[in-house]
């Protein structure tokens, strides 16, 4: 069964950071549980080698020159980022949930400063259409507000990809896909297929219907973010490099598919199986593909609340999702996406009629005033 609450307990971060926390609601009980990586990223070569040369040439000419900064060299360019501010977060699975929360939904995005509606929906309840997206991006833009889309692969991914041979594992009773094959070769090539087909489609719907975010997922187990616990690694044929490989392939398909007012966005947070260092081999990749800040590349950090750092510190827009739907104190939050320079933050629904909603809505706000 997909869970359609909150993700708290079960997102990880790179780095940690007080929690803003004052209580808590929409707290599913989650056994087993992602653990937070603490592994931070260095600044991409490229940059520091750049930094370098130009200090060589100025020394050369006979000018001084300051030594290269490192957190200036991670520093987005001035202007508004991609999706930039608040956007209300909600899973749903089928229209029939979608119209039960419907009057939330309005209400929420009728506030100045709330930049849209990010829906998080399983792989397997848009495989056959779009029904549900459509019905989604009518209530948006009913507001006058955008729609923002994600879905889910992992324990989400329909039966026939399998049916059709994709490699898998079992987890609790659901089939994962396996990121690798048996022998421990990289890839899935059925589940690359199809996950492409089902990205490309996207895409064109997004671009036809004013979404300017597309949320892609990783292979995953319960969620969207990075998968290589405990199940991955005991499947057959499991490598660390096999693992890795597969998910750059993921990454390049989404990149592929990015671009003409369309970004994508995948997340950085997630289970990392002690190879946090990942994180910043798949962000490097993301600069040498579109190159250092571009607006078709979006990474984001999930557990905003508990686990506060930024999620990268390479050339590429990086944003926010709260760990639950719970009440923060939100000017801390609000100062944590300034601070870390964070393009946007999702907030789930739940959050937005809270006891401290008109605080969170001020912020929201104030954030779109300054930033966007």
């Amino acid at each position: 069964m997909v869970h359609r609450g909150s993700r708290a307990g079960r997102c990880s971060q790179l780095g940690g950071g007080a929690s803003s926390k004052i209580t808590g609601k929409d707290r599913p009980s989650i056994r087993d549980r992602q653990r937070p990586s603490r592994t931070l990223n260095g600044v991409h070569f490229l940059t520091v080698i750049r930094s370098l040369l130009a200090t060589a040439a100025l020394v050369a000419a006979g000018t001084a020159a300051p030594a290269p900064s490192l957190a200036a060299a991670t520093q987005p360019p001035a202007g508004a980022q991609p999706g930039c501010g608040t956007w209300v977060l909600q899973q749903v699975a089928t229209t029939t949930e979608l119209d039960r929360k419907a009057a939330q939904i309005k209400d929420a995005l009728s506030h100045d400063g709330i930049r849209g509606l990010s829906v998080r929906v399983p792989w397997s309840s848009i495989d056959q259409n779009f029904t549900l997206l459509d019905r989604a991006a009518a209530l948006a833009h009913a507001t006058g507000k955008e729609l923002s889309v994600r879905f889910l692969a992992g324990q989400s991914t329909p039966a026939r990809v399998f049916n059709e041979g994709a490699a898998y594992y079992t987890a609790n009773g659901a089939k994962i896909p396996k990121p690798f094959g048996d022998g421990g070769a990289a890839g899935n090539p059925v589940f690359e297929r199809n996950y492409e087909a089902v990205v490309t489609k996207l895409a064109t719907w997004s671009r036809a219907n004013g979404v300017t975010v597309l949320h892609l997922p990783w292979y995953g187990y319960k969620w969207a973010e990075i998968y290589n616990g405990s199940a991955v690694q005991a499947a057959p044929g499991y490598n660390y490099q096999s693992w890795l490989t597969a998910h750059q392939r993921l990454l390049d398909i989404g990149l592929k598919a990015s671009g003409q007012g369309l970004s994508v966005e995948f997340a950085l947070s997630g289970d990392w199986g002690g190879q946090g260092a990942a994180a910043g081999q798949l962000a490097d990749r993301v600069v040498q593909a579109v190159g250092p800040w571009s607006s078709r590349a979006i990474v984001q950090g999930n557990g905003l609340g508990k686990w506060n750092s930024t999620s990268t510190n390479r050339e590429v827009y990086h944003a926010k999702q709260m760990v639950d739907g719970g009440e923060y104190d939100w000017s801390s939050i609000y100062q944590t996406l300034r601070t870390n320079n964070e393009a946007y933050v999702e907030v789930y629904l739940t959050s937005f009629t809270g006891t401290r909603s008109a605080q969170l809505y001020a912020q929201a706000k104030q954030f779109a005033a300054d930033r966007c």
